[in-house]
């Protein structure tokens, strides 16, 4: 099976791509408890900031170059600069495909969001769109999914993935909780193994 290169598993849709993860894993994780428990479940990490471009080569180094790249990184300056860093070092080493996870809103999605939203949370949806951005422009073979509404509360199965134009809200409803589980299924990405549906020439 393809590797999958893992950024952001120490919490959200990252950590639960882990626990469903079929592929071989290599994490980056910051977090050195976080590291220490995953190299004793037989994981191989790379311990550091995804903002540092020597720890992004070491990882795209010893997962190699067929690996797919899996990013669910988030908050402060990693919604840019991490992605930046990430992007650049994966072209530099070679590396062909990735999936990376940003935020509804992004992107063409920005005019959807209330006036609160962009309030609440505008800045890191801004530099997430340049993250979105700089894939688009890079190299890389990808894929971007934009979940939202993203609770730790039981499945309601009522998650949808949809394609195309952005619909913000359309699919929700009252007392529609969906889970972090639902949207690492609805990606399907551990039984595609990422297979984007455009490709470069």
């Amino acid at each position: 099976m393809t590797p999958w290169l893992l950024f952001g598993a120490g919490s959200g849709v990252g950590a639960c791509l882990l626990q469903r993860a079929l592929a071989s894993v290599i994490l980056v994780l910051r977090d050195s408890e976080q590291a220490r428990h995953w190299r004793e479940q037989g994981v191989t990490v790379v311990e550091g900031d995804a903002c540092e471009p020597a720890v992004v080569a070491e990882a795209c180094r010893m997962a190699g170059s067929d690996a797919v790249i899996v990013s669910t990184l988030g908050g402060g300056s990693v919604n840019y600069l991490g992605h930046r860093t990430l992007i650049d070092g994966a072209e530099q080493a070679g590396l062909k495909r990735m999936l990376l996870v940003t935020s509804l809103g992004c992107g063409e999605g920005w005019p959807l969001l209330s006036a609160r939203a962009k309030v609440a949370f505008g800045l890191a949806v801004r530099e997430k769109s340049l993250a979105e951005c700089r894939l688009q422009s890079s190299l890389l073979d990808y894929a971007i999914v934009r979940p939202g509404g993203l609770l730790d509360v039981v499945a309601t199965h009522n998650g949808q993935l949809t394609q195309g134009p952005a619909t913000l809200g359309a699919y929700l409803t009252s007392g529609c909780g969906i889970r972090v589980g639902e949207t690492a299924a609805a990606t399907g990405i551990w039984q595609s193994n990422l297979q984007p549906d455009r490709s470069r020439s």
